[in-house]
């Protein structure tokens, strides 16, 4: 188990988050790319299924992954300790951001298979709400409802916050 200090386990956070967000601009730059260069059109046949799947699992990635965030944060406030309540939030965070991730990745691939940019739209509005979900200190000692003395920890680089269980 290693010890995570205020400074790295933000630091960590944040990798963890951009790393998302690359790899869903990544998949997004690919699929356009692999549309604008394919000789024979994208079948544009089912359009409207993948209407009906992008629109419902959109508006499913935003509900579940936000009643699920909140009801893990309640959890994880009745912890003792702050390095309980930041060690489980890393994972509470993991679950909330591949949710969203999920319906930016299904629009994408909507829009690969369908080449209607309707889905390039959809995956903006899910990009564009899981980049609202950036983990910064503030928020978090709100949701968590951290106390005086550990939303000073938090703010303090050499504070000792969370643990990690690999080396």
């Amino acid at each position: 188990m290693i010890q995570l200090t205020s400074k790295s386990y933000f630091r960590q956070l944040n990798v963890l988050f951009f790393a998302f967000v690359a790899g869903q601009l990544l998949l997004a730059a690919v699929f356009f790319f692999l549309i604008k260069n394919q000789e024979a059109g994208p079948d544009s046949s089912s359009v409207n299924v993948f209407m009906i799947v992008v629109s419902i699992l959109l508006f499913n990635a935003f509900i579940v992954s936000h009643f699920l965030y909140k009801r893990q944060v309640e959890r994880l406030k009745k912890y003792d300790t702050l390095v309980q309540k930041m060690t489980g939030y890393r994972s509470v965070l993991i679950i909330r951001l591949a949710i969203v991730e999920t319906a930016t990745i299904v629009s994408l691939i909507a829009f690969y298979l369908t080449g209607e940019q309707v889905f390039l739209g959809t995956a903006g509005i899910a990009l564009a709400y899981f980049l609202f979900l950036k983990p910064v200190k503030e928020k978090i000692g709100r949701d968590l409802e951290l106390n005086a003395d550990e939303q000073r920890k938090i703010g303090n680089p050499e504070e000792i916050i969370a643990i990690s269980g690999h080396q």
